[in-house]
């Protein structure tokens, strides 16, 4: 296992209060997965959305403007990264030491008479006490598992997937061109960002984009208040794509909605309230004359 080496000092690097929060992230990531792989600090440009699923040429270009990394054609190269940690052949020289000595220890274990159970229990606690060792040297740590270079590791869609089915890991903060096609198809617009994660989660477990799109346009045939209608992240929660559609209410010889027949007849009988009570005010004032003309 090798660490990437981060200075305590960072907050205080002019270069890193320059960039974004997650400029940083991706700098302290590659770095990472640089020691793993053992590339001498280049971070490959084909990869770099392996590294994070919300990596990008942006970010990238970022830390190449702070003087962070230095733009190489195929690759970006961490600068200053070999003045703070150990070179690809140093690392392998290391291991091929530890790996003699190993082996030495097996040979004189074997001639002082001593079982495999002793010899190995004194190679554990050899091991353990380098790995201790090795963590004190290293106050931030970072593990991260090996990935080869020499295999090309971006990520593809499934196989048997149709062509409207295929998952693309995108940022979670942009809408996927398809959640687009959806949402211009759903009624009710209300919490954008909760139907975005659900539309992801469904899209994750293969349902069908065309499914999704038929059910949105059966919500829309229905020519329903979006008022009325579940917002889009519960109808994806519940599954609304799988629902029949519903019978549509009978039209109106008006041509109006049910909502504005029902705003009509409220108002034509706050109307008739008002006409009632006028004629009764007349009426009242009517019985009083005729009462003063009798006195």
């Amino acid at each position: 296992m090798v660490w990437f080496k981060v200075d305590d000092r960072l907050p205080l690097n002019p270069k890193m209060a320059g960039v974004s929060i997650a400029a940083v992230g991706l700098w302290v990531e590659a770095g990472a997965w640089a020691s793993a792989s053992q590339t001498d600090g280049q971070v490959l440009k084909r990869l770099l959305r392996v590294l994070h699923p919300d990596a990008s040429e942006k970010l990238a270009e970022e830390l190449v403007a702070a003087g962070l990394w230095e733009d190489q054609g195929d690759h970006w190269q961490i600068h200053d990264f070999l003045d703070y940690n150990p070179p690809r052949e140093e690392v392998e020289a290391k291991k091929a030491r530890r790996s003699k000595a190993g082996k030495l220890g097996g040979i004189k274990s074997g001639k002082s008479r001593r079982s495999k159970r002793e010899a190995n229990a004194e190679a554990n606690a050899k091991a353990n006490a380098e790995a201790k060792h090795e963590a004190k040297t290293n106050p931030v740590p970072v593990p991260v598992p090996y990935i080869s270079t020499n295999v090309d590791i971006s990520p593809k869609p499934p196989s048997g997937v149709e062509s409207d089915e295929r998952q693309i890991r995108e940022p979670s903060s942009e809408p996927t061109v398809e959640f687009t096609q959806f949402w211009s198809l759903y009624p009710n617009h209300d919490y954008e960002d909760a139907a975005v994660r659900e539309f992801r989660r469904v899209r994750r477990r293969r349902v069908s984009l065309v499914a999704l799109l038929q059910g949105a346009q059966m919500l829309r045939d229905e020519h329903r208040d979006p008022r009325y209608i579940p917002a889009a992240a519960k109808w994806l929660h519940d599954g609304g794509w799988k629902n029949k559609p519903r019978p549509r209410a009978p039209a109106s010889s008006s041509g109006m909605s049910r909502a504005q027949q029902n705003e009509q007849a409220q108002m034509e009988q706050t109307k008739a309230y008002a006409q009632r009570a006028e004629e009764a005010l007349r009426r009242g004032q009517e019985l009083t004359g005729r009462k003063e003309l009798a006195a």
